[in-house]
């Protein structure tokens, strides 16, 4: 796949393979100017979120959020 470029990949998955994915894929695959989208939801922000339930996967909304947050800090140009 080292010859190939991507508009779009998508992943579902919790937290360790869409962020190990993002980081290997960004200096390869990600065209230039393009763009590394990740799907969370309400219930992986502290502020909108104030239903009580679902803790472990509201917890793993969070997690990826402030991880793509680092990703971005890493490669923001």
């Amino acid at each position: 796949m080292s010859d190939r470029r991507f508009d779009v990949i998508y992943l579902n998955a919790d937290i360790f393979g869409p962020i190990h994915l993002a980081r290997h894929l960004i200096n390869n695959l990600v065209t230039p100017g393009g763009m590394l989208a990740f799907i969370s939801s309400r219930r992986g922000s502290f502020e909108i979120n104030v239903e009580a339930g679902l803790e472990l996967y509201r917890a793993s909304k969070v997690s990826l959020n402030m991880l793509a947050h680092g990703i971005y800090a890493d490669y923001r140009q």
